[in-house]
């Protein structure tokens, strides 16, 4: 396991047969604090170095043997008191303002007290929901992002050319029919399609952000399925990741097929279709 996750379990272990229960708490607490940082920092490298994927699924690994370490601890709530100096912006303002007098400032600017409840194993929990959150949201916009962007360029574009009344309907129509129409040819490619060169078309909407892989939708979803079982080896755990982003690609499809269904135009009809493949080879990849 990762040395500073180690490291803190056996400390904790040590610690609860040798100080009292509230005491324990607050070292708890502090110590997994100091290790879920820890994880953070090192996803963060590992996210830089090897991709968003396998970043968080590391953080969700060792946040899960984390919380699976300390279940059998007792580490309860306890009380962490701070000065809250809130109050001290009003009291300064009206001493530059001339309003109040310097024995004002000594008698109102005391901090006050205040105790906040802490909870490590919440804390915990909390990180862990919102780094799979996070995963759910980057790996859908990996597979999907492009063309639910590009769907969104089209309904702009038509709604426009519709508030014009004449004029420029088919040239929008056609421009983005055709950036739908790219971005849903590279989706349907085959992870192991060598023929095909990749795209050189710009994407407007992510500029500034890691070039996503050439591989296609079902290969992207099998490079995931892959990695999820490689780092968790939970298929309870797998399933509550997939289902998620299988339920996003499926709503993109659906809504590309909407939308794509209301056009005239001659490529419609194989974009329809392609779709309808592709949504029923999703289905079946992970019934």
């Amino acid at each position: 396991s990762y040395p500073t996750l180690r490291k803190t379990v056996m400390c904790l272990f040590k610690l609860r047969e040798c100080v009292e229960a509230g005491a324990f708490s607050h070292l708890a607490h502090e110590a997994i604090t100091h290790c879920t940082n820890s994880l953070r920092s090192a996803s963060v490298i590992i996210n830089n170095r090897k991709g968003s994927i396998h970043g968080h699924l590391f953080l969700i690994k060792f946040l899960l043997v984390l919380r699976s370490q300390i279940s059998v601890l007792n580490i309860s709530r306890h009380h962490q008191s701070q000065l809250d100096f809130s109050h001290m912006k009003d009291v300064i303002s009206s001493l530059v303002a001339g309003s109040a007098s310097l024995q004002s400032l000594l008698r109102d600017g005391t901090p006050n007290i205040v105790k906040r409840e802490v909870n490590a194993k919440k804390m915990l929990e909390a990180q862990l929901k919102l780094t799979c959150e996070h995963l759910i949201t980057r790996q859908s916009d990996v597979l999907v992002g492009d063309l639910a962007y590009a769907l969104q360029d089209l309904k702009q574009a038509n709604a426009t050319a519709r508030a014009k009344e004449k004029g420029n309907e088919e040239e929008y129509d056609e421009d983005n029919f055709k950036k739908a129409a790219e971005v849903l040819r590279r989706m349907i490619l085959d992870e192991e399609d060598k023929t095909s060169k990749p795209t050189s078309t710009p994407r407007t909407k992510l500029t500034g952000t890691k070039k996503k892989s050439q591989r296609g939708l079902k290969g992207g979803l099998s490079h995931l399925a892959k990695n999820l079982r490689v780092y968790l080896k939970n298929k309870n755990m797998e399933r509550m990741l997939l289902d998620p982003v299988c339920g996003n690609v499926k709503k993109v499809l659906l809504n590309a097929r909407e939308l794509i269904s209301k056009s005239k135009r001659p490529e419609a009809k194989r974009m329809l279709s392609d779709l309808l493949q592709l949504e029923s080879e999703v289905i079946t990849m992970f019934q």
